[in-house]
């Protein structure tokens, strides 16, 4: 892993005991990842830790120029890295290391496991992700790929880790309140409306385990077919044409930004 604090690389990170983001897990963070050693719309992905920064009540310690530049220096091959930018009221520390994603997620397809959480403030990716972390955690643990978040109300919301869609009689189909707008969420649904019918809407746990087909997306793998919730297979348990189609999409645009 390679780091850096405040555009200093470091061998590791040196606490002095006043740092907040790791007393109280006060700070918010961003996950990037790269695509032939160009990180993918950092320029969005910035944006957001800063409008997290300001829903948290503190501003970022440096430009947004200026993460900018100490993040494309971690990129310095063709090889994919993920980076994790952290901002914190006094540092902004940028982790990165090789990506590795197995070929299988998208050929076979992945499980999630249900899991009843209403995330407080999920439009912002705070550090204090415990929920997040323990649900995930749960999943893991069910040899699933992620959980899947259900209310009270038994409304699916995202993922843990990632947000949701389906395909019902070929409109595709995504939660629309109290999510976080994953970057690549919103690249998929501008994909998807240039070729399908799309609604963001209310999505019903009922509704979802009578789709056609259904995918997650994430910022380090992109679109990944799912094909079982709990122990409930989707359609024939494989994954649909549909997502085959906005994969391949979604791979042609990520060749040519």
């Amino acid at each position: 892993m390679i780091i850096s604090v405040n555009g200093k690389f470091v061998d590791h990170i040196e606490l002095t005991g006043d740092e907040p983001e790791f007393d109280y897990g006060f700070g918010v963070f961003e996950t990037i990842r790269t695509y032939n050693g160009k990180l993918f719309h950092l320029t969005q992905h910035l944006k957001r830790l800063q409008q997290s920064a300001e829903i948290m009540n503190f501003e970022l310690p440096h430009a947004i120029e200026k993460i900018e530049g100490w993040a494309n220096a971690h990129t310095k091959s063709n090889s994919d890295l993920r980076l994790k930018i952290i901002a914190a009221p006094k540092n902004i520390y940028i982790l990165s290391r090789p990506l590795r994603i197995k070929n299988s997620i998208y050929q076979n397809g992945i499980s999630m496991k249900l899991y009843q959480l209403e995330r407080f403030m999920p439009a912002v990716k705070k550090l204090n992700y415990w929920q997040e972390i323990q649900a995930n955690a749960i999943a893991k643990k069910a040899k699933c790929y992620d959980a899947l978040l259900i209310n009270s109300k038994q409304e699916i919301t995202e993922g843990a880790f990632s947000n949701i869609f389906y395909i019902k009689n070929d409109v595709v189909i995504t939660p629309r309140n109290n999510i976080l707008q994953g970057i690549t969420r919103n690249i998929v649904l501008q994909l998807a409306r240039q070729h399908y019918q799309v609604k963001e809407k209310k999505v019903l746990l009922d509704e979802l385990l009578l789709a056609d087909e259904c995918f997650l997306t994430q910022t380090t793998t992109g679109i990944v077919p799912v094909v079982k919730i709990d122990k409930r297979t989707i359609r024939n348990g494989k994954p649909g044409l549909i997502t085959a189609d906005l994969i391949s999409k979604f791979e042609t645009y990520t060749q040519n930004i």
